[in-house]
């Protein structure tokens, strides 16, 4: 036993216990650790910023609003992301270079521990779109973790992670993306949803956001049930492979593409790609259940549209109306005005660019 004493005492001695100062190196470490403000904890307790320095301080709240925004725009898609357990860590004013999610480190927080820290370099510069999948990413990795007992259960490709962020972006982004994935789709050069499973395939930043979108509606029911939970958890932690397509074809997913040109991403505005659609339907009735039909698909354009559109579409109704009632010549005396009408729209159209009806604009979404 005295040997033993004897050797702790000189360990003791070499590392400073009894008043030799302590190597550069740790006493800076610690004298940064006292330093640093305390971190803000989300109210959910999943997510916590930490300033590693005073100047950052002022930007722990809005970091901390910011991340906890990403998680509830992931509601939609799969339960609460995150755990009071493992909450992700956000360091601001780490020495990286850029945004970066390190895994499986230890890192206190209140007596708390993170697996998971995201380093942010600086906040007042960092690009909200890369901080926003960085992210979603982590909160992804730490469910799969929670799920399965490994990040590496996390299989996504990057490039699908960025697709769910893009889905949830502001409504003016949704809707040039539409219009670029339906013209692939028009021009048949539409990707296979087959070949978006291999390693080294990137699709573009369009098709990814779409295919998401769709790939959570099927596998998430609108309902927050205990059904809901255990599809989106599976998904998770699912293999990155046409399995989680349960058996829906690239018919299906340019059906529902088809689906959305009804969609009104931005009330009380009216693209030139959009107009053209329009006009593909106002062919020439050879019934009067084809005169409803048409009159049904222009009435589901004219919904939340400019009035000058609108007014537009009350032309064609009424002339449809006049031919399903057995008269030809005032349908024919309809349509002409009708067709005028449209020549005109068109020609402003290409012209002008988009027709936007102020009276919309304060129901716009973000």
């Amino acid at each position: 036993m005295r040997w033993f004493l004897a050797l702790l005492c000189c360990v003791l001695v070499g590392f400073g216990a009894f008043g030799a100062p302590l190597p550069p190196t740790v006493a800076g470490k610690i004298a940064r650790i006292k330093s640093a403000p305390k971190p803000v904890i989300v109210a959910n307790r999943t997510i916590s910023v930490r300033a590693l320095t005073a100047e950052r301080e002022d930007l722990q709240w809005p970091i901390a609003r910011f991340a906890s925004t990403v998680a509830e725009e992931f509601g939609e898609f799969f339960t609460p992301l995150g755990s009071q357990d493992f909450p992700l860590a956000i360091n601001l004013g780490t020495s990286t270079n850029e945004v970066s999610t390190l895994t499986r480190q230890v890192f206190r927080v209140d007596e708390e521990v993170s697996h998971l820290i995201l380093g942010i370099p600086n906040p007042e510069t960092v690009d909200l779109e890369e901080l926003r999948v960085a992210i979603a990413e982590a909160l992804l990795r730490e469910r799969a973790r929670a799920l399965k007992g490994s990040y590496a259960d996390f299989q996504w490709p990057l490039w699908f992670v960025k697709g769910m962020v893009d889905s949830s972006l502001g409504n003016h982004w949704q809707a040039e993306a539409y219009e670029t994935v339906y013209g692939l789709l028009e021009a048949g050069k539409l990707p296979e949803i087959t070949g978006l499973f291999g390693t080294d395939t990137v699709p573009s930043r369009e098709v990814g956001a779409l295919f998401a979108r769709w790939l959570m509606e099927l596998n998430c029911t609108a309902e927050l049930t205990s059904e809901r939970v255990k599809l989106c958890n599976a998904l998770i932690v699912a293999p990155w492979d046409a399995g989680v397509l349960k058996g829906k074809t690239q018919a299906a997913f340019e059906d529902w593409i088809r689906d959305q040109q009804f969609r009104v991403f931005l009330p009380g505005t009216l693209l030139l790609s959009q107009f053209k659609r329009w006009q593909t339907y106002l062919r020439e009735p050879r019934s009067v259940e084809e005169a409803q039909e048409i009159s049904d698909v222009i009435s589901r354009f004219t919904i939340l549209r400019p009035k000058v559109f609108r007014d537009l579409s009350t032309l064609y109704l009424r002339a449809y109306v006049a031919f399903s009632n057995g008269d030809p010549e005032k349908y024919q005396s309809l349509r002409e005005e009708a067709d005028a009408s449209a020549k005109m729209l068109e020609d402003h159209l290409r012209r002008s660019g988009p027709i936007v009806d102020e009276a919309f604009q304060d129901k716009e979404e973000r």
